[in-house]
């Protein structure tokens, strides 16, 4: 093989991978939004940014906590597996946490240990859904400064979230109840 057919492969083997990758990753996430569980969880807005892939909302959750036995064993930044079920009023909750994960259970996420309150033995979780990507051509920025800007009380925000097998997908964000797309759309 001369080198400029050794070259023609190499190229032709890095479009291969360049074109897979994205195609795959594609594929995850409809298989996420067809097959995983629809979970709608109270939010928060901390911050706005701007990062490579578009403006985002930070966004913080209630409900990433979980209150463990007095003899759990558990340290900061350790993998766990959050069971997840809805409360009696539709919004998820974390229903246990396992060191392991169970193909009996599909809707458990995966993720860690962000922090442990010893007193009261409350354990916090780091959420791997907690950035809201944003179209920056369709939403005004003047319009979401009332998500930060707020004086009596924040805007309800609800994160509709897909989970499957350990994965987490962001798939909504309603403010006080209609889409945040249409809610601060530029028309």
């Amino acid at each position: 093989m001369n080198s400029d057919a050794l070259r023609r492969y190499a190229l032709l083997s890095l479009a291969v991978c360049q074109l897979a990758l994205p195609l795959w990753m594609i594929r995850d996430h409809l298989h996420l939004l067809n097959t995983g569980a629809e979970f709608r969880f109270r939010a928060q807005a901390v911050s706005s940014g701007v990062s490579i892939s578009g403006k985002y909302i930070q966004l913080s959750f209630s409900t990433d906590s979980f209150r463990m036995d007095a003899d759990s064993s558990w340290s900061e930044g350790e993998t766990a597996y959050l069971v997840l079920r809805n409360d009696k009023t539709g919004f998820g909750e974390i229903a246990s946490v396992l060191r392991s994960p169970s193909d009996s259970i599909p809707s458990y996420l995966k993720t860690n240990v962000r922090l442990i309150l010893k007193p009261g033995n409350l354990i916090y979780f780091n959420f791997p859904f907690d950035k809201y990507f944003l179209e920056e051509s369709k939403v005004l920025e003047e319009k979401l400064q009332s998500l930060w800007n707020w004086t009596d009380a924040p805007p309800e925000l609800t994160a509709i979230v897909r989970i499957h097998k350990g994965k987490a997908l962001l798939s909504g964000l309603l403010v006080e109840g209609k889409s945040i797309e249409e809610r601060f759309s530029q028309e």
